[in-house]
């Protein structure tokens, strides 16, 4: 009883001396992230589409001439980076009608990547369908979180997501990311509480979006793991940038594993 009322209070401690500022850093990697994905989108959107039309008619007849799933989706891939209606059509259309469920998902993520906002009305209305799985609703959701359709998004995922597949986890932990809302804080803790695999990104984000006091005894102790990857871990403990999250990184210079050693010196070599 003893032990549990001091570790409470050691952490309230550890609570306690976070700034606003600190707060604010932490912010700003999720900002960062939405920001690089903004820009991503809109190199999609640099393309004269009045010029695209034979570069889709190539992509469409591998497409349709593919002997398997490897060789659609180096169809697929080859529109992926480019935001026409030609190619929004197309990929639509491959939602709508193959017989793999890869191939839909994947055509729906491009359709997140090159910014597709006039399919979210598609894409939503293909949620309420009753022949699809709950994996490809996940896809829908993460795609609307990618268009920055959060409402949309988060009412999808939060229907789906708690399972513990690894491929739903995949998706959701990211789409919920982007999101950054309380269902977020949600989905990492029922991570952390049942997943095996995946709290050390779930401490990450969780810490990210706010929540030290879950995410920093978590983050600690798989600092002290030997065994743990902490690259994303030390970069929230930068972030953060007190003494203690400081130390915790210092001591990994130390670490068995030399990309954790490598990453610890080269944060502790940057400055904030």
């Amino acid at each position: 009883m003893k032990k549990n009322i001091l570790f409470f209070c050691c952490t309230l401690c550890v609570l306690n001396v976070f700034s606003q500022t600190q707060y604010n850093s932490l912010k700003e990697l999720r900002e960062n992230y939405i920001e690089t994905g903004r820009e991503m989108k809109a190199e999609t959107k640099k393309t004269n589409c009045e010029g695209v039309e034979m570069y889709l008619e190539a992509n469409r007849h591998s497409y349709f001439s593919a002997k398997n799933e490897n060789d659609k989706s180096i169809a697929l891939s080859h529109l992926s980076k480019i935001s026409c209606p030609q190619i929004i059509s197309f990929f639509e259309e491959v939602i709508k009608n193959d017989t793999l469920e890869s191939i839909r998902c994947e055509a729906i993520q491009y359709l997140g990547w090159i910014d597709a906002q006039t399919s979210i009305h598609f894409l939503i209305e293909r949620t309420k369908r009753t022949d699809i799985s709950n994996y490809e609703k996940v896809c829908i959701g993460t795609a609307l979180a990618v268009l920055e359709d959060y409402k949309d998004a988060e009412n999808i995922l939060n229907q789906y997501c708690y399972n513990l597949e690894q491929k739903y986890c995949d998706k959701c932990i990211w789409a919920y990311y982007m999101i950054g809302n309380n269902s977020s804080i949600n989905y990492y803790r029922y991570l952390i509480n049942n997943s095996k695999d995946d709290i050390n990104i779930a401490a990450q984000k969780l810490a990210e979006l706010g929540d030290i006091e879950t995410a920093y005894p978590i983050m600690e102790k798989i600092m002290n793991d030997e065994d743990a990857i902490k690259g994303g871990i030390m970069r929230v403990l930068k972030a953060l940038g007190d003494e203690k999250s400081l130390k915790l990184i210092e001591n990994t210079l130390n670490d068995k594993n030399e990309s954790n050693r490598e990453f610890a010196k080269k944060l502790l070599e940057t400055k904030n």
